[in-house]
C-alpha cells in the first residue's frame, strides 16, 4: 500500500486505477467547480493532495471511486457541505447544515458540539474531509481573523484568515487557500477561531469531501455515524 504523507503524518492509500485517475481528472475540474473560478485554482493548485486524498479514501472506506453519480457503494465527492463537518449547539453530536455562525470578540469555537462547540465531532464513518482553503461569503465585515484546528491529537499552527477579508486575488473574492489538512473517516476534530470583533458571518471550508454515495446523496444531515 502507497503512504500519502499530509503534514508530516503519514496515511496508507490504496493506488487509483486508471479509471479512477481519469474521473478524479475529468470530473473534479469540469463538474465539480466553475472552469477558470477560485475553487478551480485551488483544487489544481493542491491536485496532489487531491488525488492523495482519494487515495486514503479508497483504503479507509474499501471502495471504488466512480465520482459525482456514486452509488450507495461507491465513493463519489463533493465540495464540502457545512453538514459534513459543522455541528450544532446540541447537547448531542447533530450536524449544522448552515455555514452561519454568530461570533464574539474574542475566541470562539467553530468545529465542534454541546455548549458553545467545545466538544470535539466525529467525522461520519463514511466521509473523508480535505480542507484546502476558507472564504467568507457575507457581505459584510468579516470578523475571524484566526483558525486554530486540530484533528485527533494534533494541534496544527495558527492559520491567518485577516489577509482574506480583503478581495485582492485576481478572483475578486474574499478568499484565500490555507493549509492542506484532512479528517479520516472517524476522526475527531475540534477548531477554534479568534475574533477582534462580535459579528454573524459565513466562514465557508473549501476543499473536498470523498464518500459514500449513500452519503453524499443525503439532502441535509441529521446525525453522524461512527
Amino acid at each position: 500500500m502507497p503512504a500519502v504523507v499530509f503534514e508530516n503524518e503519514s496515511y496508507v492509500g490504496k493506488s487509483l486505477s486508471p479509471e479512477e485517475e481519469a474521473i478524479l481528472a475529468r470530473q473534479i475540474p469540469t463538474f465539480l467547480v466553475a472552469p477558470g473560478s477560485f475553487y478551480e485554482w485551488l483544487l489544481r493548485s493542491n491536485w496532489d493532495k487531491v488525488r492523495g486524498a482519494a487515495m486514503i479514501a479508497k483504503d479507509k472506506l474499501g471502495a471504488p471511486i466512480t465520482g459525482i453519480s456514486a452509488a450507495d457503494s461507491e465513493i463519489g465527492f463533493q465540495k464540502i457541505r457545512s453538514g459534513h463537518i459543522r455541528r450544532t449547539t446540541g447537547t448531542t453530536e447533530t450536524a449544522d447544515n448552515n455555514w452561519s455562525q454568530d461570533f464574539t470578540a474574542g475566541n470562539d469555537y467553530y468545529v465542534g458540539y454541546s455548549t458553545n462547540l467545545t466538544t470535539a465531532v466525529n467525522i461520519d464513518k463514511d466521509a473523508l474531509v480535505l480542507v484546502l482553503g476558507a472564504m467568507f461569503t457575507q457581505g459584510q465585515q468579516p470578523v475571524v481573523e484566526e483558525l486554530y484546528p486540530q484533528i485527533g491529537g494534533t494541534i496544527y499552527p495558527v492559520v491567518v484568515l485577516r489577509d482574506s477579508w480583503v478581495a485582492d486575488n485576481d478572483f475578486g473574492v474574499r478568499g484565500g487557500p490555507i493549509r492542506p489538512l484532512i479528517a479520516v473517516p472517524k476522526a475527531t476534530a475540534l477548531w477554534q477561531t479568534r475574533e477582534t470583533l462580535a459579528g454573524t458571518n459565513e466562514l465557508v471550508l473549501l476543499g473536498i469531501t470523498f464518500g459514500m454515495g449513500r452519503y453524499l446523496r443525503q439532502q441535509s444531515y441529521s446525525s453522524i455515524s461512527t
